[in-house]
């Protein structure tokens, strides 16, 4: 045991000998080593798919530790033979770029609402380190230096654009309208920052009760199909992440080998938040105030930045405005738009009524300003730069619980005091940090209170205004992308979608819809429907097959 019987051949003789076993050591372990490969890749396979970091976020902390340190042929071919059978080869090479893209179903051009512009900010952090296509279904999309913009318009168009992706992001039910996504190699990212099945709760909610169920349903098969089938999971806010990991527990993604992976399941579900740009607002010319007729010169603007929609409370904000209306002629309210960029996207009916009822109350074009089409976003800088506070308003509701406000982002960004309903994340925010005024829902009073405090106190909107100066830099894109950066550095599977993991075992129900087979019926349904009619037509027309597989 202590020392290896060693032959060699001397002119006439065979001679044999022993030697101390350590001066051998090296090659017994090589030979060790090598001899055990088979069992070592088999060992490997596994443990790289709870890893909670990969090769090459690890060895490239090293420097040129691992590089031969022997210029002999035999010894660098020996190295280079090792490995390749442990597939890191690559690794040992300068770092090539990962491919990612990102899929929207949302518009992406000058005018673009939230889910766009999220899309749009997010693959310019993400150029800096990777080589990004943005994948968008209008035509003449808006056009960026650092990333490719492509338009999609079938399922073919993807799947040739997907071929040499090694990251594929998608947000909204593009996922269950493109099945074929899941049956590649491709690691799959999800975006789930908008939690849409709790939105179209209240914005169905003017529809008779057996259509609102249908829409329900549906969307539930959608959403439940993305989270199934991701690899890892992008939300709003730490509130959003809870109501998450609760789901995804209910779906069986939260399971033995995602839980090895990380206890903590970050590697499985974090925190992107909205963002705001890093670079300071500048004006470029002047568009409220002494440009629209009705709008002087010294006047205060409160600016409502986004679309209106059902699950926001606007109705109550107009009353507010009556009554100030009746004391003081030097406030105004500006909605930034009605219309939404996206013309598949209806008229909602909150819309509809807020445009009545100001003109009811006889403040259109008097108090109340509206803007029917859409600011570019690109153009936006002006109207916030131009007010002098920002507004938003909704229902304490579950929607507003766990949504996240994405255009008061846009305030903070231009360091507007806030005012907004109690119930979110945001307004939580503004509270904590005193970034303006709070008050609880439909308090038309309290609407008209916090207005003319934010006007006439300097001190506190001064005040507000250093606030927001203070914790904005928190919010810059670079900042809170910076979680979706770091998993596209080391980019894999989710733990429970690698090899012969059982997450199927947990919950039986689930295989009737995780077949991902494209010519399945229920997802060709989804996919022909949402290309030719759009979403609301994908819910209406599910409802049978809902039905009779017994759905969520």
């Amino acid at each position: 045991k202590e020392t290896y019987r060693l032959g060699y051949k001397d002119k006439d003789k065979s001679k044999k000998t022993q030697v101390n076993k350590k001066g051998v050591s090296y090659l017994l372990a090589v030979d060790d080593f090598i001899s055990h490969m088979p069992q070592l890749r088999e060992k490997r396979k596994k443990i790289q798919a709870l890893r909670k970091r990969s090769d090459e976020a690890l060895f490239r902390l090293f420097g040129e530790t691992f590089f031969s340190i022997f210029s002999g042929k035999e010894y660098q071919d020996a190295q280079m033979d090792v490995q390749y059978s442990l597939g890191v080869y690559d690794v040992f090479l300068k770092p090539n770029r990962k491919k990612v893209m990102i899929l929207t179903h949302e518009v992406v051009a000058d005018k673009m609402a939230g889910p766009g512009i999220r899309c749009w900010e997010i693959a310019k952090v993400l150029a800096n380190e990777n080589e990004v296509t943005l994948a968008v279904p209008n035509d003449n999309p808006k056009q960026h230096s650092l990333f490719n913009v492509k338009t999609y318009k079938w399922g073919r168009d993807l799947k040739a654009m997907t071929e040499d992706m090694d990251v594929i992001i998608c947000q909204g039910i593009s996922l269950a309208a493109h099945p074929f996504l899941t049956q590649t190699d491709k690691v799959i990212v999800v975006d789930i920052y908008d939690p849409f099945v709790l939105s179209l709760l209240e914005q169905h909610k003017n529809l008779d009760i057996e259509k609102r169920f249908k829409e329900c349903s549906m969307s539930l098969m959608a959403l439940r199909y993305q989270l199934e089938q991701g690899d890892y999971f992008i939300c709003a806010s730490e509130k959003q992440r809870d109501f998450w990991v609760g789901i995804l527990t209910a779906l069986g993604r939260v399971n033995p080998q995602t839980y090895d992976s990380d206890v903590a399941l970050r590697n499985l579900v974090d925190v992107v938040p909205f963002g705001i740009p890093s670079s300071a607002p500048k004006k470029t010319k002047k568009v409220i105030k002494s440009v629209i007729k009705g709008i002087k010169k010294d006047d205060k603007v409160v600016l409502w930045g986004g679309g209106i929609y059902n699950w926001f409370d606007p109705l109550s904000l107009i009353r507010a405005f009556d009554l100030i209306s009746k004391e003081r002629d030097d406030i105004k309210l500006l909605f930034m738009g009605v219309a939404h960029p996206n013309p598949k996207v209806p008229e909602m009916v909150m819309a509809t009524n807020t445009v009545k009822l100001s003109k009811k109350l006889g403040l259109t074009d008097k108090v109340v300003f509206f803007n029917h089409d859409w600011i570019p976003y690109e153009e936006r800088t002006n109207f916030l730069l131009e007010s002098d506070i920002g507004i938003s308003t909704h229902f304490n509701n579950v929607e507003t619980r766990f949504s996240f406000r994405t255009r008061v982002l846009d305030y903070l960004w231009a360091e507007l005091p806030i005012i907004s309903t109690k119930g979110d994340a945001i307004s939580a925010l503004i509270d904590k940090e005193k970034l303006g005024v709070t008050v609880e829902e439909e308090d038309v009073k309290g609407l008209a209170l916090a207005i003319t405090k934010l006007v006439d106190d300097d001190k506190f909107y001064e005040s507000s205004k250093k606030n927001i100066s203070k914790i904005k830099e928190q919010f810059v894109w670079e900042k809170v992308v910076e979680p979706l950066l770091e998993f596209c550095r080391m980019s894999h599977k989710a733990a429970d979608n690698v090899g012969d993991f059982k997450k199927d075992l947990l919950i039986p129900a689930r295989q009737g819809l995780t077949n991902a087979n494209p010519n399945n019926s229920y997802l060709g349904k989804i996919r022909k429907t949402y290309r030719e009619h759009g979403f609301r037509e994908v819910i209406r027309r599910s409802v049978s097959y809902v039905r009779a597989k017994g759905g969520p």
